[in-house]
């Protein structure tokens, strides 16, 4: 009688949600009989070594960090808290995996929020006289980053648009290092054609950095590294965390890369506790594509019945045949099993012949649904988590862009931004159709 043939599972031989849960659990180290079914979380800053060799041989490891199994993960010793921990290590593998690349070739590094993992990764770098090539709109943090502290550190920011890629072989020149802008643009939804700016960048200057922020679709909606990008940085408070509980952020680099990144993390800090990283490992992650599948399809459905609304004047949403980015959208956004994925975030604005009378408008109907709208639909910035989250970028997220760079990227004063959340669409439909309808009676 023949053997049977073993066969090990791996988080490579399966679908990546299957992946992402087998991540979350630590695997049984060689010789141990049980393990925690869950990472534990570190509670310690420190840890205390047998010898001076041990102390030695625990500090080499962090600078020759090369993993290339689970085991190897489970094995690796942190030696202060501020330097990491097991637990980030294995967050920073399945964030990996979540990206569509390997160890082999890229390693990730979590920070304690989504802005200093953008500055992070821009900065380390990046020196003093280097041109940044920067796409917006932009995340409003972002947008006053590249506006103020990038300029103070000493860096020239090129600001350009992006919907014409033939913008990006304009932007290169010797000192152009880094090419920055968002899969899905914050917080009107465009979406830029990566695959063709790369190439057209690359083409002018091989060796520029495209980085690109990923955090309106997730991996689960996008996968940026597979398309041209060099690095990918999320704010991990956002839908990798999905709960709105945590903060936490984090970049995807090449490989040869990562050492330095880890080292400027190391001296300039942005390390996220323990706890921050064993939410998004053990809660997030495992749920990111069952959350971000039903968060699309709700979005897919609130953005059509918008559309078709007389009372509302512009839908932004890639995933409407109507809107001038579909073909891009249905090329570049693709989920885990390579269906359309034109993600959970909808932007929308009132009709009005003036940007007064739509802003007007807008207010009422964000006034209606926090008023009224029991929790189906909440009154918040921030985007991703299981509840729907409204708010008008021109007052809340994008308050500070000044008013000019508002009107050239057209953030318009009477636009709604829409994060939607897993209740069901009807609710959600329900609400906001009875909230347009108030604002559209009153008068203006």
């Amino acid at each position: 009688m023949l053997t049977p043939t073993i066969r090990r599972m791996t988080p490579y031989d399966v679908h990546r949600s299957t992946a992402m849960a087998m991540l979350a659990s630590p695997p049984i180290p060689k010789g141990a009989r049980y393990v925690d079914a869950v990472w534990p979380i570190p509670v310690a800053t420190t840890v205390k070594a047998a010898s001076a060799k041990d102390m030695a041989r625990a500090f080499q490891s962090l600078l020759e960090f090369n993993p290339t199994t689970m085991d190897e993960v489970a094995g690796l010793c942190h030696i202060y808290r501020r330097i990491g921990s097991e637990v980030e290590v294995a967050f920073n593998w399945a964030m990996v995996i979540a990206e569509g690349v390997t160890p082999a070739t890229h390693w990730a590094l979590a920070f304690s929020d989504g802005m200093r993992a953008i500055n992070s990764v821009l900065e380390f770098q990046l020196d003093p006289g280097d041109i940044v090539a920067a796409s917006k709109p932009l995340y409003g943090c972002t947008d006053n980053y590249f506006s103020g502290l990038a300029k103070k550190r000493g860096y020239n920011v090129h600001i350009l648009d992006l919907s014409n890629p033939e913008e990006a072989i304009r932007a290169m020149n010797p000192k152009t290092k880094v090419l920055y802008f968002e899969t899905v643009t914050n917080p009107d939804l465009r979406v830029y054609d990566l695959e063709t700016i790369s190439r057209l960048a690359k083409e002018k200057k091989p060796n520029i950095v495209i980085i690109v922020d990923n955090t309106f679709q997730t991996p689960a909606g996008d996968n940026p590294l597979l398309h041209g990008a060099d690095m990918v940085v999320h704010s991990c408070t956002k839908a990798l965390g999905g709960f709105t509980q945590e903060m936490a952020g984090v970049a995807i680099v090449p490989k040869a890369q990562w050492p330095s990144l880890f080292l400027f993390r190391k001296d300039t800090g942005g390390v996220p506790a323990p706890e921050q990283v064993h939410t998004l490992l053990t809660r997030g992650l495992p749920t990111l594509y069952h959350r971000f599948s039903g968060m699309t399809g709700n979005a897919q459905t609130i953005a059509a019945a918008l559309a078709g609304n007389p009372d509302i004047s512009r839908v932004n949403y890639p995933g409407l045949a109507s809107s001038s980015y579909f073909s891009i959208a249905q090329r570049l956004l693709t989920s885990w099993d390579n269906t359309f994925a034109p993600g959970f975030m909808v932007a929308f604005t009132p009709a009005g012949k003036t940007e007064a009378i739509r802003a007007a408008r807008a207010e009422r109907i964000i006034n209606y649904v926090a008023r009224y709208g029991g929790g189906v639909i909440k009154h918040a910035v921030s985007l991703g988590g299981i509840s729907s989250l409204i708010e008008m970028p021109f007052l809340g997220t994008h308050a500070t862009v000044a008013p000019a760079e508002k009107e050239l990227w057209g953030i318009d004063g009477g636009m709604i931004r829409l994060s939607v959340g897993l209740a069901q669409a009807e609710d959600q439909l329900c609400l906001l159709e009875h909230a347009i309808k108030h604002a559209s009676r009153r008068r203006s």
